[in-house]
């Protein structure tokens, strides 16, 4: 498909993100396709150790 796509990180201290983007010519502009949150997925491995 040869589609372009960017991964954004927020790093301010209440929400550490990533969200992956891909850019729909259709639209002129980036999608969120994906959104994952580091503290989620940190706090998730914690409470299943």
């Amino acid at each position: 498909l040869d589609l372009s796509i960017r991964v954004c990180f927020s790093s301010s201290y209440a929400l550490l993100c990533l969200t992956i983007e891909v850019y729909l010519p259709s639209q002129i502009d980036y999608v969120d396709i994906r959104f994952i949150s580091l503290i989620d997925n940190y706090f998730t491995r914690r409470l299943d150790d």
